[in-house]
């Protein structure tokens, strides 16, 4: 039991950090000197960001299941 909150504080504190990078992402996209590379950079990350997002939550769900139970 402690493990699962352990595991659901851990993704608390990726959501945290995923949101501040996020909102960094849409800082940087703001600029309107952008190069086309840098579009791509950008839309890479959060494209990483989203896989990332979706796999925690998943976890978490899962967590949610057992915790339910």
């Amino acid at each position: 039991m402690i493990q699962l909150f352990a595991t659901f504080n851990n993704y608390i504190l990726f959501a945290e950090n995923t949101r501040r990078r996020i909102n960094e992402i849409e800082r940087d996209l703001s600029k309107k000197d952008l190069s086309d590379d840098d579009l791509q950079e950008a839309g890479e990350d959060l494209s990483e960001q989203l896989g990332r997002v979706l796999e925690a939550k998943i976890i978490v769900n899962s967590i949610k299941e057992r915790l339910e139970y």
